[in-house]
């Protein structure tokens, strides 16, 4: 109980309930869940187990079959297919950054691969300091440096993503849209013939 209670104590000055800082606390607490089953009639056990199991498998179900997948791989696809050399490409969310390289490395050498501009996250590293989301200041800092830049939108708000779009339109039109399941995928380029 101690992390569990040290980390609510905490929270109070700083939040910091997290997963990741809860670990320790898992041998205890499975020691006590098998103290605890040990501990009642062998049917009454049998009933625990299957109500757990049924939760879990419930559980999984929702996130691997019911629950609509953002389409990584094809969205890759999607873009390298579609890029000119010195394309840019920026990530609403930093996580954006670690499928994306997975999946670039599986594309054959020589592929015109867009530049991650924004942000730039050390998937090696984990760099937990970045901010959630595509600072906008960034963004127009960075924009005109590129004729084209991609715009990846991963379980971002509707309103901070039409504020990103705003500061791309800025100097960009947009020229391409696909969605990949919750994965938007857009293409801003500075071309005035570019759609609107």
């Amino acid at each position: 109980m101690l992390p569990f209670v040290g980390g609510v104590i905490v929270s109070l000055v700083k939040p910091i309930l997290v997963e990741r800082y809860l670990l320790v606390a898992v041998p205890g607490v499975v020691l006590a869940v098998t103290a605890g089953l040990v501990s009642i009639r062998p049917t009454a056990r049998m009933a625990l187990w299957g109500a757990i199991l049924l939760v879990s498998v419930s559980q999984l179900v929702a996130m691997f079959v019911l629950q609509d997948k953002e389409g990584w791989r094809e969205a890759t696809r999607y873009v390298v297919e579609r890029a000119d050399p010195g394309d840019g490409i920026a990530f609403y969310r930093p996580f954006g950054t670690v499928p994306w390289a997975s999946y670039v490395a599986e594309r054959p050498a020589g592929s015109d691969t867009p530049v991650p501009v924004l942000p730039i996250f050390d998937w090696r590293r984990g760099d937990l300091n970045l901010p959630r989301d595509l600072r906008l200041s960034s963004l127009a800092r960075v924009e005109g440096r590129f004729d084209r830049i991609w715009l990846l939108v991963s379980q971002a708000p509707s309103e901070r993503v039409q504020a990103v779009r705003r500061v791309l339109r800025s100097d960009h039109a947009l020229a391409d849209r696909a969605s990949f399941g919750p994965l938007i995928v857009e293409l801003y380029a500075a071309d005035t013939g570019a759609n609107p």
